[in-house]
């Protein structure tokens, strides 16, 4: 666990949950009430600090953006956002257990980050409900956005606490890798399921997708619904990543099994491309003002790194795009000089208008 030196114990169990030792402080004044009739609590753990708070009416009917700008400034107002890792968790009582919304936010890549599931976040709160209580909490489900639950036991005395442990599913929703560079900072991942592409889709990705075309050379505009039917196919067929820092998502590309687009599949054929041996790159998009920095080249990396060696790749673009035709030539993409097409699409003026595509291709 980040910002922990010491071994912590963790194991599964029977019923093939996982379980961890949560790295905590003893002592009671670890955790102060903000004020005699606040609902929050700030709560003092080994590498991170956690205002828990049960008044989430603050953020009923916010989007993840807008939870994440409230809780940084939620942060900077108490001096939180210069330790080393803090977070704001929105705790909502439903049930026999909690509901939480965590966000995270690490100083040294000044990021902030809605978690899909937090651990630190789940102990604060079982700490501040057996501080308030005076007594141990045994295998309290908190449910995390994921949607799958953490259960939290705290063991409380008189002295102090003495321990605390989570359990739970474990389900993989992403792999990706953080990329530090000199001036800004960002996480590439892959999309593993379908809740999290859908909280992308509510939480920039359509945006994004529909600034990125909306500029030239292409000046195409695509509604919310076909964005989202574009994506819900692409997650079917292949690949899906994205580019995020702590303003969102800022970047996207997505690889697709040819066969999956079957115009294309079709004049593939005619040059020597066998569809279903051949996957296709279908989209990749990073935004205006970040274009430029590398951020391209490294999404287009982390795609042809989940495909399979030895496979053939396609890409197409537009044939006066020559910006992403040198970046795919840089990795190692080659033009088939004759293989074109001209693609029909309404213009952001209404108008519709015929653009020339040119296709590259590599072997992995």
């Amino acid at each position: 666990m980040s910002g922990v030196e010491k071994r912590l114990k963790a194991g599964v169990t029977k019923d093939g949950e996982a379980f961890g030792q949560m790295p905590i402080f003893s002592d009671f004044s670890k955790i102060k009430k903000e004020s005699q009739d606040s609902e929050n609590y700030i709560v003092g753990m080994e590498g991170i600090t956690h205002m828990v708070t049960f008044d989430t009416k603050q953020i009923e009917g916010y989007s993840e953006e807008e939870i994440k700008n409230k809780s940084i400034q939620m942060l900077k107002s108490r001096g939180l956002d210069q330790e080393p890792a803090a977070g704001i968790i929105y705790a909502k009582k439903t049930g026999d257990g909690w509901k939480i919304d965590p966000v995270v936010y690490v100083k040294a890549i000044d990021t902030l980050f809605y978690e899909t599931a937090c651990g630190s976040g789940t102990t604060a709160l079982g700490l501040a409900l057996a501080l308030k209580d005076k007594k141990s909490i045994r295998g309290v489900p908190i449910l995390q956005p994921s949607g799958l639950p953490i259960k939290i036991s705290v063991e409380y005395t008189e002295e102090g606490f003495g321990g605390a442990q989570i359990q739970g599913p474990v389900e993989v929703i992403a792999t990706g890798t953080l990329e530090e560079n000199a001036d800004f900072d960002y996480i590439v991942e892959q999309v593993k399921s379908k809740k999290q592409l859908t909280s992308l889709l509510q939480n920039g990705l359509v945006k994004l997708y529909q600034q990125v075309f909306s500029d030239a050379p292409y000046f195409e505009e695509f509604t919310d619904e076909e964005v989202i039917a574009y994506y819900d196919n692409y997650f079917k067929n292949g690949l899906v990543s994205v580019a995020r820092n702590e303003r969102g998502i800022i970047g996207f590309a997505v690889t697709i099994a040819l066969s999956a687009e079957p115009e294309i599949a079709e004049l593939s054929k005619k040059f020597g491309i066998d569809p279903e041996k051949t996957s296709y790159f279908a989209e990749l998009g990073i935004t205006k003002e970040l274009r430029g920095r590398g951020m391209g080249e490294r999404i287009c990396q982390e795609q042809l790194e989940g495909l399979l060696k030895g496979c053939t790749v396609l890409v197409r673009t537009a044939a006066d795009n020559f910006i992403a035709q040198t970046l795919y030539k840089k990795l190692g993409f080659q033009e088939i000089i004759e293989m074109k097409q001209d693609v029909f699409q309404t213009r952001i003026d209404g108008a519709a208008q015929t653009d020339r595509r040119v296709f590259l291709v590599k072997k992995l």
